[in-house]
């Protein structure tokens, strides 16, 4: 079960070092059989590696990656800069960077291969509009999303072991809104269906739900056999209420 944290652009500096202090010395972060990530802001990397180094267990990774080693790309971070700060993961693909900086679904492929082959577990999102959904298209759209990327990467013959897929219904996302129980189980199945269509065998890849996971739904969410974690934002930002809804994690996959 992987429970990853994405700050987004949230939390000052004094604020990331006190929940990071704090969730390094929560037991339910280092439990066998649970991996907790946190996904920073680029500037608290070195931090997250200062206090979360030393627990041998809890992982941390970059919000976004370049799909170049390094080039006149003003404000990006690339996958050998995350490596340097202790990384093992990287978010890519977030509808928030789809919509605000134009990202496709090429792009987020090339991102995702390039992070893959440099030995970074990818946490790849995808997930449809309520548009998308209104009118029958979310399986279409979810596998276009999904299908891009697996097709690159096998075409650049890099091994997708290291790629968890984390489904966000766009309509979901900060919105206090949660897919129903069927819904989120639906496109979990028709995510596997995909992944294994592409491999050509049954698939191992980590599948998360994200979309105003709390302590209060986290429950049911985790109960379902299809989910294998959550991508959490704002319930994320508060160190006892993120280690609430690890602990709910925990109780619920059993």
């Amino acid at each position: 079960m992987i429970i990853a944290a994405n700050w987004k652009m949230n939390l000052t500096r004094e604020q990331a070092f006190h929940h990071l202090s704090i969730s390094s010395r929560q037991e339910v972060h280092v439990r066998s059989g649970h991996q907790t990530v946190f996904f920073v802001p680029a500037c608290y990397l070195a931090m997250a590696e200062e206090v979360l180094a030393p627990t041998h267990k809890i992982g941390w990774g970059g919000q976004d990656c370049h799909a170049q080693q390094a080039g006149a790309y003003t404000g990006d971070i690339s996958a050998e800069m995350l490596l340097g700060f202790g990384c093992g993961w990287v978010l890519l693909g977030h509808s928030e960077r789809r919509q605000y900086h134009f990202e496709s679904d090429e792009l987020i492929a090339q991102k995702t291969a390039y992070s893959l082959k440099m030995g970074l577990k990818v946490v790849l999102c995808v997930g449809e509009t309520l548009a998308d959904r209104e009118t029958g298209q979310n399986n279409q759209i979810v596998a276009h999303q999904l299908d891009t990327v697996l097709g690159y990467i096998k075409d650049q013959q890099i091994a997708p072991d290291n790629l968890v897929i984390a489904y966000e219904p766009i309509w979901a996302i900060g919105t206090g809104n949660v897919a129903s129980l069927n819904q989120i189980d639906d496109m979990h199945s028709h995510i596997r269906e995909v992944l294994n269509r592409s491999a050509g065998k049954d698939t191992q890849n980590e599948i998360l739900y994200g979309g105003s996971v709390n302590e209060t739904n986290g429950a049911e969410i985790f109960g379902l056999a299809s989910v294998d974690g959550a991508l959490v934002g704002g319930a994320s930002l508060d160190a006892e209420k993120f280690a609430s809804l690890c602990l709910i994690s925990q109780q619920s996959n059993g």
